[in-house]
């Protein structure tokens, strides 16, 4: 492919942005994919990006003690062209063996803070960057999410990332930034094989570019048809899951035994990853088939993904976040206030309908300083009960028990949150209720 070729292919690819665009964020790192990128927009601003604004973002890793001066090398790089520049500092865990997959999570982590639902950011991933993500997730032994590799617009966040350059090489780059007098910088890391990318990059890929010379087109081929195939295979598990999820975001585990083993899996996979967004393991799928499906009824189940945990109640799968077993407010709680429970925003008001009696002076404070044996007397019951058989007749799950209030009123236990009230402070109108507001 000529420069000619590769300019009339991001042309093709400017094509492709949603008419709703109105600003692009560019991941610069000052070498000579994101520097041809960085060129290229610009160039096209005025014809086809008109409506455009650009700006430019640099990732500072702290991994290279060369970092500050590639910084400052981008940010001359812009002020040539008149785009407005920022540099992002993350902080990474050194002792993390995985330093690559940290590096990436941290970096678009950092880019994002930069867009909104009308920009998107632009990458210089090219072909051969395919080829090796390619390579990378075979060797982990991926399914289809990890093999479709990338695609030239995907969702980001509440935005998109978007790849112009996927459907050319690296060689092809670096002869458009010759022709173009493009300067660039170099990172000596890249050549360092002990990193998965750059042993594929430099070992095993030109090895076999040089044997089979058409392998790069070949790879885009087959990574356009596996990105179809997922998206396919995304859809059969979004129709699966709009039967198993309720409206509490929870599968039911007894629908889910009925499907297929290959729909099972596959359902799991994009439950998990909407919930965590994270595809889960081969290794993490046989865990949750040996720990949950053939659990006892009683059996408390947990299975942890990083800060989050997939557990198990009355059949049904939750993903819970370490946040969400928290406990929220304790105290008094005056008329208006809004408080924080179970991870949710409540606002203590007045109801014409029935709610708790509340007289005026006296105070109602949520307490967790109880024990299981306490009894609450409902409005509908003859008798009271016990607090650890009103858990399991409201089901509410075992993790959420801890973290569920009770409600006093003067002192005196008043009821469960949010609105199961003991009868002596029931009110048939005109009592309080905790309403849920939106988070």
């Amino acid at each position: 492919m000529s420069s000619k070729s590769l300019t009339e292919s991001f042309r093709n690819q400017c094509s492709l942005l949603p008419g709703s665009i109105t600003g692009i964020v560019v991941g610069l790192s000052g070498g000579v994919d994101s520097v041809t990128l960085l060129h290229l927009i610009h160039s096209f601003r005025n014809q086809i990006l008109g409506r455009c604004i650009v700006q430019a973002v640099y990732v500072h890793h702290g991994l290279n003690s060369q970092a500050g001066k590639w910084s400052e090398f981008c940010a001359g790089l812009c002020a040539e062209l008149q785009i407005p520049f920022f540099e992002e500092r993350v902080q990474l865990d050194v002792k993390n063996h995985n330093i690559e997959a940290q590096a990436r999570e941290k970096r678009y982590q950092a880019l994002a803070k930069h867009l909104d639902c009308s920009s998107v950011l632009a990458t210089a991933h090219h072909l051969n960057d395919v080829a090796e993500t390619f390579f990378i997730a075979l060797k982990r032994g991926a399914g289809l999410p990890g093999l479709s590799t990338m695609g030239v617009l995907q969702p980001f966040g509440e935005s998109h990332i978007w790849r112009p350059l996927l459907e050319v090489s690296r060689s092809q780059i670096e002869q458009y930034a010759a022709e173009h007098n493009l300067s660039h910088i170099t990172d000596d890391s890249n050549f360092d094989i002990r990193y998965d990318r750059n042993f594929f990059r430099h070992e095993i890929i030109p090895k076999i570019v040089e044997h089979f010379p058409e392998f790069l087109d070949s790879v885009k081929k087959s990574s356009s048809y596996i990105y179809e195939s997922q998206l396919i295979v995304r859809n059969v598990a979004l129709q699966d899951l709009c039967e198993l999820e309720d409206r509490n975001g929870t599968l039911d585990l007894s629908g889910y035994r009925l499907l297929p083993a290959e729909r099972q899996h596959n359902a799991l996979r994009n439950f998990i990853h909407r919930k965590i967004k994270k595809y889960p393991s081969a290794q993490l799928i046989n865990q949750f088939e040996r720990d949950f499906l053939s659990a006892r009824d009683d059996a408390n189940p947990v299975l942890k993904i990083d800060e989050w945990e997939l557990r198990k109640f009355k059949d049904h799968l939750y993903a819970v976040r370490d946040c969400d077993l928290n406990r929220g407010y304790a105290g008094a709680v005056k008329p208006m206030q809004i408080v924080e429970i179970l991870n949710n925003r409540y606002q203590l008001v007045r109801s014409a309908g029935s709610g708790f009696r509340l007289l005026e002076g006296s105070i109602l404070t949520l307490s967790y300083d109880y024990s299981f044996s306490l009894k609450i007397h409902p409005q509908d019951r003859r008798h009271g009960r016990e607090l650890k058989k009103l858990f399991m007749e409201y089901k509410i799950p075992q993790w959420q028990r801890r973290i569920t209030p009770v409600i006093e009123i003067d002192g005196v236990v008043a009821g469960l949150f949010p609105d199961h009230i003991d009868r002596q402070f029931f009110a048939e109108r005109d009592g309080y209720v905790f309403k849920k507001l939106e988070n």
